[in-house]
């Protein structure tokens, strides 16, 4: 299948890779989040990068999973050099934003985790998927207001085992931040759980 539809780049179209490197670094940084405990590397506003987000979520191109990972691995790298220094947040487990399972079974994969585990492989991280998803909620990206946001995922995650968190540092993992909603709404789960010190890093903001 490689040989036949060899993958190529969605910017340039030359094969080898969904996302050149020559190509990658022409993405704009993204601005930082309001909360400074979460991270994201690219501005969503660009149209490549929300390209390939847009198709690995809704067009089912896991393939794209690897380079966008790889991408997240390089920022998450750069901010646990600094927190490990300073910070002493050291052998952090990642932990992907879970979706539910009724939205599992729609798209067949959560984008999240698809990431998580490659950004532990390239990390030598323990990955934990240790969230999980208790009730539906309307698309965020359909909700306009923070507090609508904030009450829209409330209480819509827990900690399947809280002894794989507890007493841990914790990365998690997701695919898009917009207000943050989502990210402060897994750390609390996690937190009341017994995790440590908490920080999220996304693809886009």
């Amino acid at each position: 299948m490689d040989f036949l539809f060899p993958a190529r780049c969605l910017r340039c179209r030359a094969e080898g890779a969904y996302l050149c490197r020559k190509c990658a670094t022409t993405l704009p940084s993204a601005e930082p989040p309001e909360d400074e405990w979460i991270h994201a590397v690219f501005s969503y506003q660009h149209k490549l990068a929300r390209r390939a987000v847009w198709l690995l979520k809704y067009r089912g191109r896991t393939d794209l999973a690897r380079a966008l990972g790889s991408l997240l691995a390089e920022r998450l790298a750069e901010e646990l050099a600094e927190l490990e220094t300073m910070e002493n947040f050291r052998a952090p487990i990642l932990v992907p934003v879970p979706i539910s399972s009724r939205r599992r079974r729609e798209r067949g994969f959560n984008q999240a985790e698809l990431l998580a585990r490659v950004v532990a492989t390239e990390l030598k991280k323990e990955y934990c998927p240790a969230l999980e998803k208790i009730r539906e909620t309307e698309p965020q990206a359909k909700i306009k207001t923070r507090d609508a946001r904030l009450k829209n995922l409330k209480d819509c995650f827990v900690v399947k085992n809280p002894e794989s968190v507890r007493g841990r540092n914790v990365v998690i993992i997701d695919d898009v931040t917009t207000t943050g909603a989502t990210a402060r709404e897994a750390r609390r789960a996690l937190r009341q759980a017994g995790a440590k010190k908490i920080i999220a890093c996304a693809l886009a903001h």
